[in-house]
């Protein structure tokens, strides 16, 4: 069954069609009791039974490479070189167009003209995995390391190595 997920309203998790196969019924909340929201007649309606349609096909996860904007709806990470603590933060994309950018920034709502958004420059990436971000601060660390038993005004290939070696057995600054 093909879903066309362009009618889907906001917040749509799932899709199916009715039992007398009627066209498609988009579901959200759907919890471990079965209970959930089916949009019937332009809004969401609370239901306590099980949706009758089977199967329930989920939303599809939106693809992106990593260039550009994000797609709407994906959780992405943005780092606002402008900003005066620039850091990577969370992101999600609402809605773009020629004028307007409203997004999820930080956990905020954020509502901007395309020219001031484009001024900011952010850059976007996936959200990294938990072994990204171990891999990211043993790197850092090592790198620190490097610097302090370098022997010299260069740090070596010798030092980084000592260093992911050190860092590797548990060793820390106190």
């Amino acid at each position: 069954m093909e879903i066309d997920w362009s009618k889907a309203p906001e917040g749509a998790e799932y899709a199916g069609t009715m039992a007398n196969g009627a066209p498609e019924v988009f579901y959200r909340d759907i919890d471990d009791l079965g209970c959930y929201y089916a949009h019937i007649g332009n809004k969401w309606s609370h239901k306590k039974s099980a949706p009758s349609n089977q199967p329930l096909i989920p939303r599809p996860t939106p693809s992106w490479s990593g260039e550009g904007l994000p797609p709407v709806g994906l959780d992405v990470e943005a780092y606002w070189p402008r900003d005066t603590h620039p850091d990577w933060l969370p992101f999600n994309l609402s809605y773009y167009s020629e004028r307007h950018v409203i997004a999820i920034a930080g956990g905020a709502d954020k509502h901007y003209t395309r020219p001031e958004f484009d001024r900011q420059a952010p850059k976007f990436r996936p959200i990294r995995t938990d072994e990204q971000i171990a891999a990211d601060e043993r790197e850092s660390e090592a790198s620190k390391m490097a610097g302090i038993i370098a022997t010299g005004d260069c740090v070596g290939s010798l030092d980084i190595e000592r260093a992911y070696r050190l860092y590797d057995a548990g060793f820390r600054k106190q």
